[in-house]
């Protein structure tokens, strides 16, 4: 048996609610919970308020960790230019194997997800996503989101059919537990944890956060961080046993 634990941080742009950006800070808090793959949301790079800063780096450089960038767009305002997207970290080899497109509205931010092979000890896939936030079309904003999950489970069953694993995905996936979304998940995958609230981080109400695992893994234990100032979610963390 081998032990891994996951973590899952939207990190608002690197932005705290003391409208502070520290990476360094946001760092050593996430390094305090020993993660060996962390997926990350709402990655800004060369932020105007951090010009020069590319957050993955300067994390990593403080976890001892590695990863990659997904960019979903490039925000190019009059005074504000910068690369905005998800990202992941790990302790562990890896190989980063794509990113895909997820279906969205038209108009809407796009989104992706990034699938990786974690290589040691265990292999397993790895998968990073934040899904859509909608438009005022309550319905079209739920069908949109699980038709995003329903594309992610078909890129990863071809990836399951090339070379049988374990797979983990972790997310922001701005839809609540009694979702179309979540009932999707929780039919396809085994959901860590379906009631603990992650947002917002400084009074939680809402449980938009998830880490979920298919095949020969299991949930020792689950958690969400109590950290109030540093992003506006709470970071979520699995303890997950591979057979």
């Amino acid at each position: 048996m081998t032990k891994i634990t996951i973590m899952s941080y939207n990190i608002h742009s690197g932005v705290g609610l003391d409208e502070k950006i520290d990476y360094a800070r946001m760092a050593n808090m996430l390094s305090s919970h020993s993660p060996d793959v962390i997926g990350i949301q709402e990655v800004a790079q060369d932020f105007p308020r951090s010009r020069g800063v590319f957050p993955l780096e300067e994390m990593g450089k403080i976890l001892n960790m590695k990863g990659e960038f997904g960019k979903t767009i490039h925000v190019d305002r009059p005074g504000t230019d910068y690369d905005y997207g998800i990202g992941f970290l790990s302790r562990l080899p890896y190989e980063y194997i794509k990113k895909i497109p997820l279906p969205s509205i038209e108009g809407l931010e796009p989104r992706v997800a990034q699938f990786v092979r974690i290589k040691s000890p265990v292999e397993f896939y790895f998968v990073n996503t934040h899904l859509g936030i909608g438009g005022k079309d309550r319905e079209a904003t739920h069908r949109m989101r699980r038709d995003q999950l329903a594309s992610i489970n078909a890129e990863l069953d071809r990836l399951l059919a090339e070379k049988a694993l374990p797979c983990v995905i972790t997310g922001d996936f701005n839809a609540r537990p009694d979702s179309p979304c979540i009932e999707l998940l929780s039919s396809t995958w085994n959901v860590t944890d379906l009631e603990q609230y992650t947002f917002p981080a400084n009074g939680p109400t809402h449980k938009i956060d998830y880490i979920a695992v298919r095949g020969s893994v299991r949930c020792l234990s689950f958690s969400v961080i109590d950290e109030k100032v540093i992003s506006d979610h709470c970071p979520i963390r699995a303890e997950l046993e591979f057979a």
